[in-house]
């Protein structure tokens, strides 16, 4: 015996498009569904009027109601407008039907065919009657589309690439009288045949510190500037020139003990991190690798060269970058600098009221902020010759004075607004506790600010990993 829950469980959802009943399988539920024996004979619960009170079919479903002749050439006429609406936007004709689509629409198709993307916005294939389904592209038809815009965008990326290797012809306007301009772009000339002039390129390789390369200039920088003060070159002590990042750039050769091969040649050199290190401390290992050398003449011949006939084998950056480490000599070397440096910009310390300016406090006693004016350089290539690029720059600095009287000028009835206090993460602060202990001078960085007192203030300790105070821990004569 069935009893009613697996009487109800038997009779299935209709699988047809105009499925209005509740079992049919076929187009229309007025026909009879097959059963599973083969006959054409109705199932009980499968037909439209099938099934007791509980069945799907009179639930869900409900039969089409009768229509007038002229109720069903609307009914009609409508679906046509939709199909050729549809196949129009296939086409692409969005603002009147297409005469082909409706003579080419098959009135008795049942299948579907997949048109080919390429030409799908010309050719118009078969439409199924019983539903308005958009075509979908196969993996292979998305596969075609994006290959053909792959190859589209670098047959315009070689176009443009062709392009700008010819330059414009220089214009020279005729001059009626001698005129007198200010521009930020100077030549470059050599006093001496560049060919004559020896000048190798080196490349420093800082191993990691705690699992990370530092990439920061200040801390790349006093790496560098530790391994030069115990490593000092041997055999070119005077004429050599360092952009304190990546490059030490030398006339002639640097050290004794490497080779001349270009990209193989290397020395290593090891190094305390800190001028005041411990009796214990492991020594850092940098790599020196020689890299070549800085091949003028092939440089000067690249920018004097026509467009048509430039080396299209010789990549100038490399050459160009070196020269622009040169050309900071007299920045880096000598004493005749005053100033100070930040990364690659450089700002000379005597500036007048035209070129810096201070920010003071409401009563006027103190500074807050130094503004001063700047400068960084760049050697670009010209027309027929080298050119050295001069830009300007502006930045605000500290004032030297003590963290705790800024803090006072700066936020006179103080503050805990978290935004204000970030102004101060990342500055680097002088220790100057109690001369007796080790610490005394030594540099550190602010990693967090508050206004609560350095006595109420715990921190983990980076060894022990025990909970300290803050004044415990810079006044302790162990420690880091």
């Amino acid at each position: 015996m069935m009893n009613d829950r697996d009487r109800s469980r038997s009779r299935g959802r209709g699988r047809g498009v105009n499925n209005r009943g509740g079992g049919g399988r076929g187009l229309d539920n007025n026909s009879p569904s097959p059963s599973r024996s083969g006959n054409n004979t109705p199932s009980p619960g499968r037909g439209p009027n099938r099934g007791g009170p509980n069945s799907r079919g009179l639930v869900r479903g409900r039969p089409r109601p009768v229509m007038s002749e002229q109720e069903e050439q609307e009914r009609q006429h409508r679906e046509e407008q939709q199909r050729r609406a549809f196949w129009c936007r296939i086409c692409g004709n969005q603002g009147h039907y297409v005469a082909e689509c409706s003579d080419t629409l098959a009135q008795d198709a049942v299948d579907v065919i997949t048109p080919d993307p390429v030409k799908l916005a010309t050719e118009v294939t078969a439409l199924r009657l019983t539903s308005v389904v958009a075509p979908v592209l196969s993996a292979d038809a998305k596969r075609a589309v994006r290959k053909q815009r792959d190859e589209l965008r670098k047959q315009n990326l070689e176009k443009w690439g062709k392009a700008g290797l010819h330059l414009a012809k220089r214009i020279l306007a005729p001059v009626s009288r001698p005129e007198v301009g200010r521009a930020n772009f100077l030549k470059l000339e050599f006093r001496t045949d560049p060919g004559q002039i020896d000048l190798l390129r080196y490349r420093i390789e800082i191993p990691e510190i705690n699992d990370k390369i530092p990439t920061k200039n200040e801390v790349r920088r006093a790496l560098i500037l530790r391994m030069l003060v115990e490593n000092p070159p041997t055999l070119n002590k005077k004429f050599w020139v360092t952009d304190y990042y990546s490059y030490i750039i030398s006339r002639g050769k640097l050290y004794t003990n490497i080779g001349d091969e270009a990209g193989v040649s290397d020395l290593d050199v090891s190094y305390y991190r800190n001028p005041t290190h411990e009796p214990n401390e492991p020594r850092l290992l940098t790599k020196i690798v020689f890299e070549g050398k800085v091949d003028l003449p092939r440089l000067i011949a690249h920018v004097t060269a026509d467009s048509n006939n430039l080396d299209q084998d010789y990549l100038p950056d490399a050459d160009l970058r070196s020269l622009n480490i040169v050309s900071w000599y007299q920045l880096h070397r000598t004493a005749e600098f005053n100033g100070g440096i930040v990364g690659k910009k450089f700002y000379p310390a005597n500036q007048d009221e035209n070129h810096s300016a201070n920010v003071k406090t409401a009563d006027k006693t103190s500074n807050i902020f130094l503004l001063r004016a700047g400068f960084f350089t760049s050697v670009r290539p010209g027309q027929g010759s080298l050119l050295l690029n001069v830009n300007t720059t502006t930045s605000a600095f500290f004032p030297s004075i003590v963290l705790s009287r800024w803090m006072q000028c700066r936020w006179p009835r103080g503050t805990t607004f978290a935004p204000e206090l970030r102004v101060l993460k990342g500055v680097r602060v002088t220790f100057e506790g109690d001369t007796a202990t080790a610490r005394s001078g030594r540099k550190y960085v602010i990693c967090e600010a508050t206004m609560t007192a350095i006595s109420n203030k715990f921190i983990t300790h980076p060894k022990t990993k025990a909970r300290i105070r803050a004044d415990q821990y810079l006044t302790t004569n162990r420690g880091e």
